[in-house]
Formats: structure tokens, C-alpha cells, sequence
């Protein structure tokens, strides 16, 4: 009966519930070993077999130490979340029993409550992210890897604007690929219900590199934090990196007073190295220089140190929706999308200017690298 009960959850013909622990440990054979797929800090996931499918059950670690009125609040969350681009919830477990232990030497035995707290979702069968990542030149098509970016912003804004959740732990680690290459939200491990912005004293967990600066140093948790984790998964998809170097192998900065130009020099950086895969492919279009620039414009504005310079999801999903063109061809969405940009940006109108130069860049194509390159020197020099 169990059984049935979750194969039609998987089916989609009833909602999430509760489910026995009995259940989820038959289905993962006991938890072995063989069927383990991922193991973090604070839970360990295994493989669950169905008839109808395979599942994942997330089994939380010292459970004994888990705040039960967190976790019902963990689950009532999820409980609310459906959507494509976030990791389906199928169902939750909380078991507690004693269990008897004997005293080394004597015949007498001490009594132990157990406490076991239980997550599962659906089974995605591509892995994460992480693996996918690789440089300009390698690996994933432009076109998938923008599919990725959009799926990824979709999701988020899903969590933030329609049901005020933020993630806390936004990575490629926790980005998980089906077989379509669709991109899916999941591990909320850290995700907390917005009550404004709030501190945690305590220990904070969290990946370095993709945890923003105010939760990492003060635990400070809002909207803002997953957006600095956003910019760097948009970055490392584009490049392979979370940060963009420079000839020399060294970390470009940024200059306060001349960010446009900074942007141009990453974009022209960036822009060349997927001209030369595209020209191998025969896949270059404006369309893809476009979508490139406008990718990099938002990942380092996400990555901005202070959060009130962070874009909110909501201000930049329409960039991303709307530079999708037709046919190859350049949308129109620059035309109104910096009016917009310009409201969280206080340099976008150099970042116009970057666009502006990119434009040269593209009418250079044809131009041998040598010359193209003396091109860009006279341009940053008439900056």
C-alpha cells in the first residue's frame, strides 16, 4: 500500500504526503551503500527503485540535533513549490522510536530515542551541474548552456517573487540536469521563508566562492545573497570560471570610475574565444554575441560586493526571457531592457557604451586577429 501510494505521487495523481520510514528504507534497499548518489554536509541521498520509477531520499544526518518545528516549516515549504525548473517534492518521513542498547559487561540495557527525518523528491538522472563546466572552447553548445542560465533564473524567481523562499546555497553542485538538459533547483537544506532580512549568529554553512560576502561574514540572509550565487554560476557557464581572467592569468579588477570599460575588455575576452567555436560549428549569429554580453552585464552586476548594487530576480528575468530572437536575428530587448537596468545599475549607461563597441567588434569579424586587436587598443585608447 506504501508503495502504491508513492508510484502515484511520482505519477503526478496525488500530492506529497507523509511517508513511512519503512518505505523509503525498502526502497533504497536499507540505505546501502550501492544505491548512495550524493552525500553532503548535512545529509546523505540515496537512489529509491520503483516500479513506476526511481526517486531520491534525502536522509538527514544527526537527526537527533534537528529542530522540529524548522523542519515542519522545511517541509511546508516545499510542500508549496511546483515548478519545472525546481527539483519536484514527493514527500517527507518523520520517524522516532527507542531502540535498546546493552551496557558493555552487565545484562542491563539503556533506552535510546531515534529520530530519523526524511526528505524525497523525483530522481534526476543527469547529475549536476558541476560536471557540465568547461571553457569557451569545450563542452556544452552556447545554446544549451544559455537554455541552463534561463532555467536556472527561472526557477529563482519562482522561489523569490511567487513564493518568497531563498536557497542560501545556490551552486552548480545544486543544480541538477534531467535528460532534456533542463535545469532543476534543489537541495533547501539552508532555504528559509522571508521574514525580511535576517542574521544567524550561528554556524553557517554554505560553499565558499559561491556564498555572498554579508551572509558569509555577518549571516546576514536575504534575496540578494542567492543573486551573488547566481552571478557566479551565470559566469562559470559562460567561461568556465567564477572569475574571468586576463592574458597574464591574473584576476581582471574592476576600476570603479571606468566599469564600462571593464566590462567591454571581459566581453571582447570572452566574445573571442566562442567566435572561434562558433566559426568552427558554423553557429555564429549576432544573436549569440548578444546573449554572451548581456550574460557577462549580469553575472558581475549579481556578483556586485554590496547587495544593495545586486539586481533583484524580478528586475533582470525579462533580459534573459527576451533575448531569444528569431530566426538568428537580434531581439529588440536592449531598447528598453537598460531603461529597466538603469533603475538597479548606476553605470548601465557605460555598459551602452560596451554594447556600442560591441557592435564594432561584430562588424570586425572578417578582420584577421591582428588587425581586430589593434582595432580595440584604438578604442580604449579614445575612452
Amino acid at each position: 500500500m506504501d508503495h502504491e501510494i508513492l508510484e502515484h505521487i511520482l505519477a503526478g495523481r496525488e500530492k506529497p504526503t507523509n511517508l513511512s520510514f519503512t518505505l523509503l528504507k525498502n526502497i533504497t534497499e536499507n540505505f546501502s551503500d550501492d544505491r548512495e548518489i550524493g552525500n553532503g554536509g548535512s545529509a546523505t541521498v540515496y537512489k529509491g527503485v520503483l516500479p513506476n520509477g526511481n526517486v531520491a531520499v534525502k536522509r538527514i544526518r544527526n537527526s537527533h540535533s534537528i529542530n522540529d518545528a524548522l523542519f515542519y516549516r522545511e517541509v511546508d515549504s516545499l510542500l508549496n513549490i511546483e515548478h519545472k525548473n525546481v527539483v519536484r517534492f514527493l514527500g517527507f518521513c518523520a520517524n522516532t522510536y527507542q531502540t535498546a542498547i546493552q551496557i558493555k559487561g552487565s545484562k542491563q540495557h539503556i533506552y535510546a530515542e531515534v529520530r530519523e527525518r526524511l526528505l524525497c523528491f523525483e530522481y534526476i538522472s543527469n547529475g549536476s551541474l558541476q560536471k557540465y563546466i568547461t571553457d569557451e572552447l569545450r563542452g556544452l553548445e552556447w545554446n544549451t548552456r544559455y537554455g541552463i542560465i534561463r532555467g536556472i533564473c527561472e526557477g529563482l524567481y519562482h522561489l523569490h517573487k511567487e513564493k518568497q523562499i531563498y536557497h542560501m546555497d545556490l551552486k552548480p553542485d545544486n543544480i541538477l540536469l534531467d535528460n532534456d538538459m533542463v535545469p532543476k533547483i534543489t537541495d533547501f537544506g539552508l532555504s528559509r521563508l522571508d521574514e525580511k532580512t535576517k542574521t544567524m549568529n550561528e554556524y553557517r554553512p554554505g560553499s565558499l566562492g559561491y556564498c555572498a560576502p554579508e551572509y558569509l561574514h555577518q549571516g546576514k540572509m536575504s534575496f540578494k545573497s542567492d543573486m551573488y550565487g547566481l552571478g557566479m554560476i551565470i559566469i562559470q557557464l559562460v567561461t568556465g570560471e567564477k572569475v574571468i581572467r586576463n592574458n597574464n592569468n591574473n584576476n581582471l579588477k574592476r576600476i570603479p570610475d571606468k566599469v564600462g570599460v571593464f566590462v567591454l575588455h571581459l566581453a571582447i575576452k570572452v566574445l573571442r574565444r566562442w567566435r572561434h567555436r562558433w566559426k568552427k560549428s558554423g553557429k555564429e549569429t549576432p544573436l549569440v554575441y548578444q546573449q554572451v554580453a548581456k550574460c557577462i552585464e549580469i553575472g558581475l552586476l549579481c556578483q556586485e560586493h554590496d547587495p544593495s548594487k545586486r539586481p533583484f530576480i524580478w528586475e533582470m528575468i525579462h533580459d534573459i526571457r527576451e533575448i531569444e530572437g528569431i530566426n538568428g536575428k537580434i531581439s529588440n530587448a536592449y531598447e528598453h531592457s537598460f531603461g529597466q537596468v538603469r533603475s538597479y545599475a548606476p553605470w548601465a549607461v557605460l555598459v551602452s557604451f560596451s554594447l556600442l563597441i560591441l557592435g564594432c567588434y561584430l562588424l570586425s569579424l572578417f578582420l584577421t586577429p591582428r588587425t581586430h586587436s589593434s582595432s580595440c587598443i584604438l578604442l580604449f585608447s579614445c575612452r
